[in-house]
């Protein structure tokens, strides 16, 4: 809405208030995650190896929370403002360029096996959330225009 009023100061105060709705959520989510990651993967499976696996990857994913909100709220402001094929080519320099090679060195040369990979998914994640930030903040500049094309 404030996006089509041409409002650059309530659409950044909007988005602001989004992400930080958004990291909230997810921080509470880490939260409740790295407090009782056994206790988490008991749920899932009564198998040890598959509950020791899932206490050592779980706080990982608790990490991965704050991340993945701060990107998909940023995805979701910047779809709303219609900007979609440069968040798409950060996803993609994300996970292909920084996330598979990190995770994959992480795994395998260092050792560090399933807790690697999912560290190399956070890293993956900080990269991808930071660049979509910075879109979302040039975008949301004083000059507040919705792409061509868009919807």
């Amino acid at each position: 809405h404030a996006v089509g009023r041409g409002d650059a100061d309530s659409a950044r105060r909007e988005a602001g208030a989004a992400l930080v709705c958004g990291v909230g959520f997810m921080a509470i989510a880490g939260l409740v995650i790295l407090s009782i990651p056994s206790q988490l993967a008991r749920v899932f499976s009564t198998e040890a190896a598959v509950i020791a696996l899932a206490s050592q990857l779980l706080p990982v994913a608790a990490a991965f929370q704050v991340f993945d909100g701060v990107q998909g709220v940023a995805s979701g402001i910047l779809r709303g403002l219609g900007d979609t094929r440069v968040p798409m080519l950060l996803n993609l320099f994300g996970f292909i360029v920084v996330g598979v090679p990190v995770a994959a060195l992480l795994a395998f040369p260092l050792g560090y096996g399933p807790v690697g990979i999912w560290w190399g998914l956070v890293i993956c994640l900080v990269v991808v959330a930071a660049l979509l930030a910075v879109r979302v903040r040039s975008r949301l500049g004083d000059r507040l225009v919705r792409l061509e094309g868009a919807p």
